[in-house]
């Protein structure tokens, strides 16, 4: 007996010693790696000098919030909280709470969208959204009308059939309003290419297209999805224009994984509506042009590996034998790790997001059943490392293959670094610090309920695991979902954490906005029953509003895509009847210019790929040109010296300097022919 009282009390003090040593050597850790001992303390921490200080800095501050919320909670006396909270309220104060709560809710809403946002960025980067276009009182008349017909749908749900119809409905359209939205955002109306966000996406594709090694000068900020696409155009042998219908198709991939999560764990045939409608709001409302680097590129493999997530926790739910059982888990383990293999690969960053979150998500399924500091978890904690190691060994490896095919077809030696592969990560000033905006800290903005969305998850789950009380009676197959997306968020708001531009926050849309409609369906059935007739406990209340709320978000949101984003897709698509096309432009090239001519310009490599001619020369895109010094505009330069002759197409992103520096390093170059070219100067230069 007194062995296990000895026992008991140990395990009760290490309960107490494990979050304050934890608390303890993350607030150190905080203050020496991300705010530094001798800097100011600022929210936005405009001292840092690389992006990687800055998303662990985020974690760290993250996990002393929670660490600390984990400790108040244990000595807050359990009883005194449930009489607060099971204190019963009369049906009159009910609804007035209740009314008070959504009216709030309501008002934040339309503050937010029609009289914050100007005030909440510099004007530049408030894209010409649609919606501000159009007079708020206007605005809000057409979201009440169409929040009305959505709210139907909520009324509709105990017609199977018709909820059905609708829910499909629902996926189709955004599936194709997000493959449409892509691809009729692709060309600049004026030029045929976007100068700026386009050429710095298409420019590694293309450098992959004629198998280009990555190294300094050729690595760009984004990864190197360049690989992929460039495979399936080789395979498929398709023209140059069909990589925007390459990046729509992923748009639809990313897209398809987000209504799959959505469908399997939201019941409720309203909410899986307005869910899936509101997934197209990055699309639709927050950013006018393209920004693929954003949207689908950093969301397409996070959102391919919570899907496969959620299928395979799905899947050892169901009854099985166990050695099939056993040989099916180790199987979802090795391909959940292999997806984040090459998730590293299309973009570092974003990869090894996924390798965390599916780290993640088995273990906060695991603490569900067992201690987390059981024999058997301390076994499993240094088994996901491992295979983390090995995810990303097997990632640079997969680079390494690559340049070592690129440098053999060449006849050159093989080039690869360390360095360059976690381009830009490592390099001080990076490009974003150079950028740095500040979070706005005071009035109504979007990533404070953002934050606390993903925070009070991950808190919330974390709550029901051994890590705060004894083994689940139930373990849950959702929650270290909802877990996971949360910690999906957390690391996706770092990117606006950094760099506090409009379009930023779109990262963290998707996993917000399904756990917005998990925890609307989950935390009360029928969140539109108010008021009602008998009295709710504060916490039936509590419950009760918040889903409410959450439910009234979700419907202004789609309601907004279904009001303003057909309109914007239309001025896209009557945009598009005066777009150059690509074959033609470079067709008109080919008349002027000499084949296989060494080319300098934004897009000019997509032009020399339709004709199967060389440029010369494979560089960083123009617009990153800068990032980590001189050697690529130094590189250039060099290269164009060596030729006698050479073409600018002078799209205004940095030729003109180019080129003052080559004719400064050798005056005898003039120009032989000079015409317009897609509305930009296209000049030859000879010796």
């Amino acid at each position: 007996m007194e062995m296990e009282e000895k026992q008991q009390r140990k395990f009760q003090n290490l309960r107490y010693a494990y979050p304050i040593l934890c608390i303890c050597s993350t607030i150190i850790l905080f203050l020496t790696q991300y705010l530094g001992l001798y800097q100011n303390i600022t929210l936005p921490a405009a001292s840092l000098t690389n992006r990687t200080g800055i998303y662990i800095g985020s974690l760290l501050a993250a996990g002393i919030v929670f660490l600390l919320l984990r400790l108040v909670f244990m000595f807050i006396p359990m009883p005194f909280a449930e009489r607060a909270l099971n204190h019963n309220l009369s049906p009159k104060s009910s609804a007035i709470l209740t009314s008070v709560l959504l009216g709030i809710t309501g008002l934040l809403l339309v503050h937010r969208r029609f009289f914050a946002e100007f005030t909440e960025y510099p004007q530049r980067d408030i894209p010409i959204k649609a919606f501000h276009l159009v007079q708020p009182p206007a605005a809000i008349l057409m979201l009440l009308f169409v929040s009305a017909l959505l709210y139907s749908v909520f009324r509709s749900a105990q017609n199977k059939q018709l909820s059905a119809f609708l829910t499909w409905t629902a996926y189709l359209f955004t599936l194709c309003f997000v493959f449409y939205s892509l691809y009729f955002r692709s060309i600049d109306y004026g030029s045929g290419f976007d100068v700026h966000h386009g050429s710095a996406y298409l420019q590694s594709i293309y450098n992959s297209l004629y198998l280009v090694p990555f190294e300094l000068v050729t690595s760009v900020n984004y990864g190197h999805y360049g690989i992929f696409y460039a495979l399936v155009m080789r395979f498929l042998k398709l023209p140059s224009a069909a990589i925007f219908v390459l990046i729509g198709i992923a748009g639809v991939i990313t897209t398809a994984c987000s209504i799959y999560i959505i469908h399997t764990l939201i019941k409720h045939p309203g909410l899986r509506v307005v869910s899936a409608i509101a997934l197209a709001v990055p699309q639709a409302l927050v950013c006018l042009p393209n920004y693929w680097m954003n949207y689908p590129h950093r969301a397409f493999f996070p959102m391919m590996v919570l899907a496969w997530i959620v299928f395979t926790f799905r899947k050892s739910g169901q009854a099985q034998s166990d050695k099939k059982q056993k040989f099916l888990s180790a199987l979802y383990l090795f391909i959940s790790y292999l997806l984040s293999m090459l998730a590293i690969v299309w973009n570092t960053e974003t990869g090894l997001y996924c390798l965390l979150c599916i780290a993640a998500a088995y273990i906060l399924r695991d603490w569900q059943k067992y201690s987390w500091h059981s024999p058997r978890m301390l076994l499993r904690y240094p088994a996901h490392i491992a295979a983390c190691v090995f995810s990303l060994a097997g990632a640079v490896g997969f680079v390494y293959l690559y340049n070592l095919l690129c440098c053999s077809k060449k006849g050159i030696p093989v080039i690869f670094s360390l360095k360059d592969f976690f381009y830009p990560y490592f390099i001080i000033e990076s490009f974003i610090g150079r950028g740095f905006q500040a979070v706005p800290l005071f009035g109504n903005h979007a990533w404070i309920y953002v934050l606390l969305l993903f925070m009070g998850t991950l808190f919330f789950v974390i709550k029901r695991t051994t890590f705060f009380t004894g083994p689940a009676e139930a373990p849950s197959a959702e929650l270290p979902i909802a877990g996971t997306l949360a910690f999906l968020g957390l690391m996706q708001f770092t990117l606006y954490f950094e760099h506090a531009s409009y379009d930023k926050l779109s990262m963290c849309h998707i996993p917000a906005l399904i756990l917005l409609a998990y925890f609307s369906e989950n935390l009360h059935l029928s969140p539109f029953s108010f008021p009602s007739r008998s009295g709710k406990t504060v916490k039936k209340l509590l419950r009760q509003s918040f889903s409410a709320a959450g439910c009234l978000t979700l419907v202004i949101l789609s309601a907004e895509v279904l009001t303003m984003g057909p309109i914007e897709l239309g001025i896209h698509m009557y945009q598009s009847h005066g777009k150059s096309d690509i074959h033609h432009l470079a067709a008109l090239y080919n008349e002027v210019i000499p084949p296989d001519t060494f080319s300098i310009g934004s897009c000019v490599d997509i032009l020399n790929y339709e004709l199967h001619q060389e440029p010369g020369g494979h560089y960083r895109d123009l617009s990153d040109m800068a990032n980590g010094g001189s050697e690529v505009p130094d590189k250039i330069v060099s290269d164009a010296l060596e030729r006698d002759q050479f073409v600018v197409w002078d799209m205004g992103n940095g030729e003109d300097a180019l080129v003052s520096m080559i004719l400064d390093a050798d005056p005898s170059y003039t120009i032989i022919r000079e015409t317009t070219l897609g509305g930009y100067p296209l000049r030859l230069y000879a010796r």
